[in-house]
């Protein structure tokens, strides 16, 4: 959320008649428009002065301010009674009136005549002094979405700072209500004050020389201007009855909107937040630049400032961006500070979250790939002296068929196949080739050769082998498949 402050606001003098002159025709030429028989003058109408078209209750100095849903609240006043706490709707959709429920919190909850009242952004609408026998400090709120009036603390902040009775208020740009002028037992008042609903609290403008009414008056108007600032116009002080009209000029107060960069993975860059700045005082906001702060400030980057060096005039906007490189997993926060001609520059915070890399399950194995072909042949080395003729070797060679074999299981009789073999020995050296080999793997008759690994254990490899023992042997296969090492047992009777 953005933090705003104004620069000095000040009140100006100025003459009433031509201005005064352009505001009623501006004010009534809606209703000029909308009339096919009246031409371009604007005109006024009476409403039917009874039942619901006129007010529930005759009232002389009440309030009056627009609600979110296009009724008017009305409310307080004074009439034979006195000072009322009464309150009522005017609905412009059928053009009639409704009174609020006369007890409780939905209606004022103090009576007050001469009171002043305002708009809030959320909504409400603020209800402020007045006189009910005595000139009060005392505020409240009207929530339009319940129908009920609640007292502000009557104390401190959160109560005019300056009882007034015939002040005017009018709402600011930045969501602030002024609230100037009026009458505190018998004087009248050139001070003025703000109320921020974001604080829920009032604060007095410095009383002397520009910050404050420039003639003090009392049952004046108040209405906001198109650039930002207020004209407040006529009334009466001790002196005489007023013709006289001044403006009041909000300061330079930025707004900025934007700060909050989401979630992002521990030294990765986060989308580019853009930070919107908005200037809503009537006085030109300067701004000469922006400085990031705070214990995380270095997991943020401005990336583009385009507001630096800029003048910007009431609602002018201009923007500045800013990126989150988090460097540890957790929240992480920053200021970014403008450095301007506000009383206060503004502030905005900045907010993160870092999270760490997220690990995905482990996928299945791959599998491997084929061989690649063989390289080439070295050349061969040059050949060393023959050695002496050793003694003649000779070669164990297993010949093996298969048979069926009835055994018994379980006091059951059962056939399996099993491999029967016999072996020679043969002497001297014997080549072999790869066809015994393939003979084996085809599970046919073959004749190959093995050597001897341990007892009852064979190998297949055409190499020298002492001579095999009779008895059943389990004969061990090894081929390759698919690039994978496959191993096969076969059952073997030799003898």
């Amino acid at each position: 959320m953005s933090h705003r402050s104004s620069s000095k606001s000040v009140f100006a003098r100025l003459l009433v008649l031509p201005l005064a002159s352009a505001l009623l025709v501006t004010a009534f030429l809606p209703l000029a428009a909308a009339s096919a028989t009246t031409g371009s003058s604007g005109y006024f109408s009476a409403l039917a002065a009874s039942a619901s078209t006129e007010l529930q209750t005759a009232r002389y100095g009440a309030v009056a301010a627009p609600l979110p849903d296009g009724d008017l609240l009305i409310a307080g006043g004074n009439n034979e009674t006195g000072s009322l706490q009464s309150a009522e709707l005017y609905d412009p959709a059928t053009g009639t009136f409704s009174a609020l429920p006369a007890s409780g919190s939905t209606e004022l909850q103090t009576a007050r005549t001469g009171a002043v009242a305002a708009p809030l952004p959320d909504g409400d609408v603020l209800i402020a002094g007045g006189y009910n026998g005595t000139y009060l400090q005392s505020a409240e709120l009207y929530n339009p979405a319940t129908g009920t009036f609640s007292v502000l603390p009557a104390s401190g902040s959160t109560e005019l700072q300056t009882a007034r009775a015939g002040a005017v208020a009018a709402p600011l740009p930045d969501g602030d209500v002024l609230i100037a002028g009026g009458e505190d037992n018998g004087t009248y008042l050139q001070s003025a004050e703000l109320y921020d609903p974001a604080t829920g609290t009032f604060s007095a403008l410095p009383a002397s020389d520009s910050t404050e009414l420039q003639t003090a008056r009392s049952g004046a108007v108040a209405a906001p201007l198109p650039d930002g600032g207020v004209l407040i116009a006529g009334g009466l002080n001790d002196v005489a009855y007023l013709q006289s009209a001044e403006l009041y000029e909000p300061g330079a107060t930025a707004s900025i909107a934007g700060g909050a960069l989401g979630a992002q993975i521990v030294g990765d860059s986060s989308p580019v937040a853009v930070l919107v700045v908005t200037n809503l005082g009537a006085q030109a906001l300067d701004i000469a630049g922006a400085a990031l702060s705070g214990a995380q400030a270095s997991d943020f980057t401005v990336t583009s400032d385009a507001c630096s060096g800029r003048s910007l005039a009431f609602e002018q906007t201009c923007t500045i961006s800013v990126q989150l490189v988090p460097a540890a997993p957790g929240a992480a926060s920053a200021t970014l500070s403008l450095t301007d001609n506000e009383v206060t520059p503004a502030t905005v915070s900045l907010t993160g979250d870092g999270i760490a890399t997220p690990t995905g399950a482990q996928g299945p194995a791959g599998v491997a790939g084929a061989q690649g072909p063989a390289g080439g042949q070295g050349p061969a080395g040059a050949q060393g002296p023959a050695g002496p003729r050793g003694v003649a070797g000779s070669v164990e060679v297993v010949s093996c068929k298969p048979v069926k074999v009835i055994v018994r299981v379980h006091a059951k009789r059962v056939t399996e196949s099993r491999l029967r073999c016999s072996a020679r020995l043969v002497p001297g050296p014997v080549r072999f080739t790869t066809s015994h080999l393939a003979r084996l793997e085809a599970g046919r008759s073959l004749l190959l050769v093995v050597h001897l690994l341990s007892p009852r254990r064979m190998w297949l490899r055409p190499v020298l082998a002492g001579r095999l023992v009779r008895g059943s042997y389990v004969l061990v296969v090894t081929t390759t498949h698919d690039g994978r090492r496959v191993e096969r047992h076969e059952r073997v009777v030799i003898g």
